[in-house]
């Protein structure tokens, strides 16, 4: 486990310098899309309010934190 976490806290401490720096965002439209497909895929566990209220900053965090990685990967590829 040690490793996955060591590579969370790089990419948390890097991500916000990057997207930064690269005008990465996320729009309330994108949380809203996520809130809905989220519930869609795991019904059972649905919390009984939308996780956009319940717990915004953890659905952009992992929003920006793959818009963060295509971007590195796309440096990376050349694009």
């Amino acid at each position: 486990m040690r490793p996955e976490a060591e590579r969370r806290v790089g990419l948390a401490r890097f991500s916000p310098k990057f997207a930064s720096a690269e005008a990465l965002s996320v729009s309330a439209d994108e949380l809203r899309r996520r809130d809905y497909r989220l519930k869609q895929d795991y019904p059972s566990q649905a919390p009984k309010k939308s996780s956009t209220t319940l717990a915004p900053r953890r659905v952009y965090n992992h929003l920006m934190a793959s818009k963060v990685i295509a971007a590195l990967t796309g440096y990376a590829e050349g694009k």
